[in-house]
């Protein structure tokens, strides 16, 4: 965790063109979202929420695209400017209709999982 105990901004420099950085971001700032090129959103329980891009090949934000397209409100641009802030924001609001959207987000996503039973080994080359 490069900025524990600082600013979410002070990490900023420290991202790289790196095959694979792992981090957990207490602070987000939208400079430092874009910065990064995949994202992995976890809910409580550990839960995988969102696993993919930040942003689309049109170059929008794909975290918002995905949370989004259910097309019921609040969209992620409503909670917050800053899409990872909005997202934080949605996970911690106790409120009905939030818990029904992101109970229906983890049900979609954990569809798309593939269960291990159905994971192939790779052939052996002769």
């Amino acid at each position: 965790e490069p900025a524990a105990g600082g600013e979410g901004g002070a990490a900023g420099g420290r991202v790289c063109a790196c095959p694979t950085i792992l981090l957990s971001v207490h602070q987000p700032t939208y400079r430092f979202l874009e910065a990064m090129t995949g994202l992995v959103a976890m809910a409580a329980g550990g839960r995988l929420l969102y696993g993919g891009p930040v942003k689309t090949a049109a170059g929008s934000c794909a975290l918002a695209q995905w949370f989004d397209a259910d097309g019921a409100s609040p969209r992620l641009a409503q909670i917050s400017p800053n899409p990872a802030e909005a997202l934080l924001d949605a996970l911690a609001d106790p409120s009905g209709a939030m818990v029904l959207k992101i109970e229906a987000l983890l049900r979609a996503e954990a569809g798309k999982a593939t269960p291990p039973e159905e994971i192939a080994e790779p052939a052996a080359e002769a």
